[in-house]
């Protein structure tokens, strides 16, 4: 590392440390933090010229006893920015619907703030359960006036779609 980067530890996504670090070829660097059932989430910088988007950063949910410490998770994005990497998290509900949308990250608090230009990944999800075949199923959805529509990219789908 020609400079130094900055860190960030959160607990329960409240910023309770910060602190820089430099590393030359082959070192590391352990950053501890007491197992207390709470979400730790650890975030690193890139330093300017690193050859990729992503953002490293790792999220241990219940750590260390049973406190009820939950959902903190898929808050904040997931370190795949970069074309070649995927990550899915997803909270279990039970029983489940077949039929739901949900978006990563979630963002904090009951407004779900999220930081400018963060990319949003929605999931549709559509099941027939029932004995016919489902025919001209049409999904519809209003995107928040706060997104940029121009910057919408579908993904993949398991049927043809459009939008």
């Amino acid at each position: 590392m020609e400079t130094s980067s900055e860190y960030r530890i959160y607990r329960n996504n409240i910023n309770v440390e910060t602190g820089s670090f430099q590393l030359n070829g082959e070192q590391y660097i352990n950053i501890c933090w007491p197992a207390d059932g709470s979400t730790i989430r650890l975030e690193a910088d890139q330093n300017q010229g690193h050859p990729g988007s992503n953002n490293p950063n790792a999220t241990v949910e219940l750590c260390g006893s049973s406190n009820q410490s939950f959902g903190y998770v898929l808050d904040f994005p997931q370190n795949d920015n970069d074309n070649y990497i995927e990550t899915e998290c997803l909270e279990v509900f039970a029983p489940m619907d077949p039929n739901d949308k949900s978006v990563t990250p979630s963002g904090i608090g009951e407004q779900n703030y999220i930081a400018d230009n963060t990319i949003l990944e929605y999931k549709i999800r559509f099941q027939n359960i029932g004995t016919a075949p489902a025919e001209n199923i049409y999904i519809y959805d209003t995107i928040s006036p706060f997104l940029d529509l121009n910057s919408f990219n579908q993904l993949n789908s398991s049927h043809y779609c459009f939008y």
